[in-house]
C-alpha cells in the first residue's frame, strides 16, 4: 500500500459507513412513506400546523418514496466511489463520491460534509492525482 492509498483509506472508510447508514435510513424512509408513517414523524416536532402539514406531504406518499430512491442512489454512488478511492481506481467516481458527501441533503450531512471536504482535499493533492493517473493509488 503506497502513501496515496494510506491517505485515502480513512476518509473512504468513513464515507462507506455513512453511505451504508444512509441507505438503510432511506430504505426505512421509503417503507414508512408507503405505509403513511411519514406524516407521523412531524407530529409534535413542528409547532406551525401549516409547516407540519407541508413537511408531512413532502415526506409521505409518492414524493417521499421518490426522495428516498434518489438518496438511495446517491448512497450507492458514494459507496462505489469510496471503494474505488481506496483502490486508486476511477478518479472521477472517487471525486463524485466526495462531492456528493458534501451536499447537505441527507440525514448524515453534518458528518458527511467535513469528511467529503477532507476527501476532496486529498484527491486534489498532486501526489494522489499522479497515483490515480498511474493506476497505483
Amino acid at each position: 500500500m503506497n502513501i496515496a492509498q494510506e491517505k485515502l483509506k480513512v476518509p473512504a472508510i468513513i464515507l462507506i459507513v455513512l453511505a451504508a447508514l444512509g441507505i438503510l435510513y432511506n430504505i426505512l424512509s421509503a417503507v414508512m412513506s408507503l405505509l403513511g408513517g411519514g406524516a407521523a414523524m412531524y407530529e409534535g416536532m413542528i409547532a406551525d400546523p401549516e409547516m407540519q402539514q407541508m413537511m408531512a406531504q413532502m415526506s409521505g406518499g409518492v414524493l417521499g418514496v421518490v426522495f428516498a430512491v434518489i438518496y438511495l442512489a446517491l448512497g450507492v454512488v458514494v459507496i462505489l466511489g469510496a471503494l474505488k478511492m481506496m483502490k486508486g481506481e476511477s478518479y472521477g467516481l472517487a471525486m463524485a463520491a466526495a462531492i456528493i458527501a458534501c451536499i447537505p441533503c441527507t440525514y448524515n450531512c453534518c458528518i458527511g460534509f467535513p469528511v467529503g471536504i477532507w476527501a476532496l482535499v486529498l484527491l486534489l493533492n498532486d501526489e494522489v492525482k499522479q497515483a490515480f493517473n498511474q493506476g497505483a493509488a
